[in-house]
């Protein structure tokens, strides 16, 4: 090679590790949602605050991010920490931790409620944690000013995510699968209402970030709501070696079904119809009959449920949003899967080759009902 090509292509390859680097370490520091309690005191400076930041593992890089906040604080737009406290996540990434603590009404108020609501809640578990949490006993009144018509058109109106798709007769709660489950620093007097539409809100807030990298047209939310529900009862437990893959997995196994109009087969949508709960009821013959628009276990559902089951997690909803944007090949011709004892998950391309991963489970002692 000449020596005068050979500069060219050195500048060239330190010029990408170092804007592959940058990018890097303006990324989360893991991927998984972790939530800290961050505190700005009045008169700290960006430098303690970022030293602070690096501290509580919420950050990659102290020096980096110092120079990412001299060199993004202009005069025209200058990024100015608030003091007060925050509840950070160690999932969001550089940007986004600054532009909260640049925000001065993203600072927890102090005389707020924290109320956690669960991953992959129904609404009813989140009209009882409102309920025990604002000492309402009557959990009922709670679900019906959730269900209010009004409200409902309410959220329809002014949330792109909610649509009359939700008005469905054969729907049990309209709002069902558009709660987003987190942790949340609500209103001492807040009402029902306002703690669910911050929880709509939310919800829309995550979707929408799931289509940030692609141009889509069209986008039918009720219906990736819906298959994130179950996805999110499906697939592996997040303590799983790659987990976010075979969550992906799971999302396209169903949505190759999808495609070729097969029946989704999931019985996590046939505990929603018998109104059962996963792990602790048992689910009988006529369970697998019931025809009412979400049981996908009959002859009833043929594609996707009349509506979500529950709410599902931004990771589950990632997946799905992947699966139609950007399916990954590995999976593109598989149409089963199972998960062990340990929740691996085990996919197949036929129902004949689904049996022999059965069998071969048990043989190790790893299915389920041995």
């Amino acid at each position: 090679m000449k020596k005068r090509y050979l500069l060219p292509i050195i500048t060239i390859i330190v010029v990408l590790a170092l804007v592959g680097g940058c990018y890097y370490l303006t990324m989360p520091v893991q991927g998984q949602s972790e939530k800290v309690e961050f505190k700005i005191n009045d008169g700290d400076h960006a430098r303690a605050v970022i030293k602070n930041l690096k501290k509580a593992k919420l950050i990659k890089s102290e020096y980096f991010a110092l120079l990412y906040y001299k060199m993004n604080s202009t005069t025209k737009h200058p990024i100015s920490f608030k003091a007060g406290d925050y509840d950070l996540n160690k999932a969001d990434s550089l940007r986004d931790i600054f532009d909260t603590l640049n925000d001065s009404t993203a600072a927890i108020d102090k005389d707020s409620k924290k109320v956690t609501f669960p991953e992959g809640g129904r609404l009813t578990d989140f009209a009882s944690k409102i309920a025990s949490s604002y000492g309402i006993e009557d959990v009922n009144s709670v679900v019906a000013q959730m269900d209010d018509p009004e409200f409902v058109q309410k959220m329809i109106d002014k949330y792109d995510i909610v649509t009359a798709s939700v008005l469905n007769e054969n729907i049990k709660h309209p709002l069902e699968g558009y709660l987003y489950g987190d942790t949340y620093y609500l209103k001492k007097d807040a009402t029902v209402q306002e703690i669910t539409e911050k929880l709509v809100s939310t919800m829309n807030d995550k979707v929408l970030s799931s289509f940030n990298e692609y141009k889509y047209k069209g986008v039918n939310y009720h219906d990736i709501l819906a298959v994130a529900s179950i996805v999110e009862h499906e697939g592996p437990s997040k303590n799983t070696d790659n987990y976010k893959e075979e969550l992906q997995g799971v999302a396209q196994v169903f949505l190759n079904r999808i495609a070729i109009g097969m029946t989704l087969g999931s019985d996590v949508t046939t505990y929603y119809s018998a109104n059962k709960r996963i792990g602790s009821d048992t689910l009988t013959y006529s369970d697998f009959n019931i025809c009412d628009g979400y049981n996908t276990r009959g002859n009833c559902v043929p594609g996707i449920p009349v509506g979500p089951i529950s709410s599902a997690s931004k990771d589950s909803i990632d997946a799905v949003v992947k699966g139609i944007m950007k399916p990954m090949d590995k999976y593109k011709d598989y149409y089963y899967f199972v998960a062990d004892k340990n929740t691996n998950i085990h996919f197949s391309k036929t129902d004949a080759d689904q049996q022999k991963v059965i069998k071969e489970l048990r043989n190790k002692g790893l299915w389920l009902e041995d």
